[in-house]
């Protein structure tokens, strides 16, 4: 059985269905109309049907339908990702007894609210946990981890069909725990599903009775949430079987006559000698109600230096974006936004690469059989699509006379007498910034002879984060309101009470506190924490330095989160509830009075050494960079500690200053850098070395050269001016407003 591609090699993945081994190969035949795990006789017919008249039916489980009884799913044997080792060949005992009317107690655990909503649709209660429920016992043998009932208790079945698939996790969730409560109703349904995500991961070991595979927390919460906010068509046949197939099938013609008019595949004979990848339509509903209708390549089935060799392709970096938007707020600059159509269709495929036709009814059925698709132009789903579009931009833009920038190659400057045009590519965002209109739509009208653009005007909402400018003031203020929103909602923490501060300044976290018995690894797996410091990241590298320390500590213990952990990332979002509305203020019209490129620096050390470099990069007095992190090295003295992230920051500030040469906008004044320790500052200015300080790397003495030359000049700030101090430790409310 095919079970996946191995990461470390070439070939596939494949399970002996008797002995469970697995077998890596590069000669593979498939099968695809045999299905092994489906025992249903009659099921596995209609499947292997559905595939002969189909060439591109893709086995899936439809959401209504019947599932074999209870007992038929125990005592039939079922496909080896069920079961750790074969069962005892007695079959259960079923029990006649009627169902038991002893009252549940209500769970004090809270779902999240994206999971009560499923419930809510149904019209069911709330799952909730019985603990006077008769124990159920984990055993464990040789790579394996199941649940299994005390070997004196009996099983009771309600020989019912489940209906949905909310219905399918209960009943799968029941059969693998098989508890003694009778499935008499719904209710009980979501009880015993709810016993699968709270009971099981807190069950002692046993070693005795026959082991089931348990249904895993996170996986019964990832099919819960799929169907609570995800109610687009999985295929082409769920579209078209829609009330409103006919706007689907609009905007897969669309899509289709889009692929047509740009050449995107000739039509050649199919042989059976040739690999050819299969496709598939991707269905979305947008926010604005569009309906959009995408045909995506399986690109995981390529191998590499056959179907592919290069696929890297770089982005405009975040602090680059925030320095040309201080450059528009303080030069009062034009700066306009495109968007580039269906851009992955662009790039020319520069190997030989077959595709099946796109399924569904635009394609005759005489025609998919004995044609296959060969592409001319890149797909949506194929590794190097995005590798292949950034190479055309920029050939394109290189024939426009632009010139790509060294520091950062998704910028590009063209320089002329009547003025200068700068863009920034992200994927398929541009952001163009001219001193006049004119040079604007000069722009635009040459990328529309070229690309398939959509023009969004002045620049408002970039990559999330939300563009405010104030013309008269000269100032562009960047926040990202809408998204903290979204992240709320997402982790149900919309109604929390806020918090003055992202960090507890007084419970430091350490690794003793992560989670260390298994009911605490159980408990946390069920946490969502790794989503919500990734939430916490794209706010603190956009628009919220305050968040930068919050995120570097939390982000140490994603292996292995434990309680106060938890807590901690929860706290961030408190934090957010009471101060989504913060953001950068970027420009002023008295940047003339301010230095061209200062820095202030300053480095903590925890009780392991490891000490915590913090520093931020004003461009004339506007925030452009900034940096909390864990030094790589163990320092043995503070003022070590200060040194190693004096030159990080000074590494960052001389990005900077050659980023500000390349588009011309350069400066005589040396660079300014605010450190609290005047040791470290003596260091840097005096060729001495002290019994205590001889042995610093050489890769950090650099500084003394550039200090030498004048290029820097470093400044002592006391510690309670130190507005680095932040990005290296967690301060009470008052310090922190």
């Amino acid at each position: 059985m095919f079970v996946g591609l191995p990461h470390d090699r070439k070939g596939y993945t494949l399970m002996h269905l008797h002995s469970h081994l697995l077998i890596y190969s590069r000669d593979v035949t498939f099968w695809e109309s045999e299905f092994p795990s489906i025992n249903s006789v009659a099921a596995a017919a209609a499947y292997r049907q559905k595939s002969a008249t189909d060439p591109n039916f893709i086995p899936t489980l439809e959401p209504n339908a019947p599932l074999p009884p209870l007992h038929s799913i125990i005592t039939n044997r079922p496909s080896a990702f069920l079961y750790d080792k074969p069962l005892a060949s007695s079959p259960p005992v079923l029990s006649t007894e009627p169902p038991s009317s002893r009252p549940i107690p209500a769970l004090s655990v809270q779902l999240p609210k994206r999971i009560r909503d499923v419930f809510s649709a149904f019209s069911l209660t709330s799952p909730v946990f019985d603990p006077t429920a008769t124990p159920l016992r984990r055993s464990y043998g040789r790579n394996q981890s199941a649940f299994s009932a005390h070997p004196s208790t009996a099983l009771s079945a309600k020989p019912s069909m489940a209906k949905t698939t909310l219905d399918f996790i209960s009943h799968y969730s029941s059969c693998l725990l098989m508890d003694t409560t009778p499935l008499e109703s719904l209710d009980t349904y979501h009880n015993h599903m709810h016993h699968a995500l709270v009971l099981a991961p807190t069950l002692p070991p046993s070693s005795s009775a026959p082991t089931l595979a348990p249904m895993e927390p996170l996986f019964v919460y990832a099919l819960l949430a799929d169907r609570a906010n995800n109610n687009d068509p999985k295929d082409w046949r769920d579209a078209m079987s829609r009330p409103d197939r006919d706007k689907w099938l609009i905007a897969a013609k669309s899509e289709y006559e889009s692929l047509l008019s740009n050449g995107t595949y000739v039509l050649v004979k199919r042989r059976h000698d040739e690999t050819v990848l299969p496709c598939r339509w991707v269905f979305r509903l947008k926010a604005d109600g569009t309906y959009k209708a995408r045909l995506v390549v399986k690109g995981f089935m390529q191998q590499k230096d056959i179907d592919y060799t290069d696929i890297f392709a770089p982005v405009v970096r975040l602090e680059v974006l925030r320095f040309l938007f201080a450059l528009v707020a303080i030069h009062d600059l034009e700066c306009e936004q495109m968007d580039v159509k269906t851009a992955f269709l662009n790039g020319k495929i520069d190997c030989v690469i077959r595709m099946e036709q796109p399924p569904g009814s635009l394609i005759d059925p005489t025609s998919r059989r004995d044609y296959v698709c060969l592409l001319q132009k890149s797909l949506y789903g194929l590794k190097q699509a995005p590798h292949l579009w950034y190479w055309t931009f920029v050939t394109y833009m290189a024939s426009l006379g632009f010139a790509r920038l060294h520091k950062d190659r998704c910028v590009f400057l063209k320089a002329r007498d009547d003025g200068f045009t700068i863009v920034s590519l992200y994927v398929d965002d541009l952001l163009i910034i001219t001193p006049t209109k004119a040079l604007a739509a000069a722009l635009k009208e040459s990328l529309s002879l070229r690309f398939q653009m959509k023009d969004l005007g002045p620049v408002r909402d970039i990559l999330g984060w939300e563009i405010v400018r104030d013309r008269s003031k000269r100032t562009l203020f960047i926040h990202q309101s809408r998204y903290c929103s979204t992240v709320l909602d997402r982790f149900d923490m919309s109604t929390s009470k806020p918090c003055a501060t992202p960090f507890e300044c007084t419970t430091p976290l350490s690794k003793a506190q992560c989670a260390s018995s298994p009911e605490d690894i159980a408990f946390m797996q069920t946490k969502p924490y790794r989503s919500i410091v990734g939430s916490i990241m794209y706010l603190a590298m956009g628009s919220r330095p305050d968040l930068a320390y919050a995120l570097q500590q939390l982000s140490q213990f994603l292996h292995n989160p434990g309680l106060a952990h938890w807590r901690a990332a929860k706290r961030v979002l408190r934090y957010l509830q009471g101060t989504s509305n913060l953001g950068l203020m970027l420009g002023g019209r008295d940047y003339v009075s301010k230095p061209f490129l200062s820095a202030y620096v300053d480095a903590m050390c925890p009780d392991t050494r490891r000490c915590v470099s913090g520093f931020f990069i004003l461009f004339f007095n506007s925030l452009i960079s900034w940096l909390s992190k864990k030094q790589g090295i163990v320092t043995l003295s503070t003022t070590e500690a200060e040194f190693v992230a004096l030159a990080l920051c000074i590494q960052e500030c001389l990005y900077v200053r050659q980023l500000a040469g390349e588009l011309h906008r350069t400066s005589d004044q040396p660079i300014s850098v605010h450190e609290d320790n005047q040791s470290a500052i003596s260091i840097a200015q005096n060729a001495e070395h002290h019994r205590r300080s001889k042995h610093i790397d050489v890769r950090f003495i650099f500084v003394r050269d550039l200090v030498e030359n004048k290029e820097f000049i470093l400044h002592y700030c006391p510690t309670k001016e130190q507005l680095a101090d932040f990005f290296t430790k967690a301060h009470p409310e008052p310090e922190f407003r």
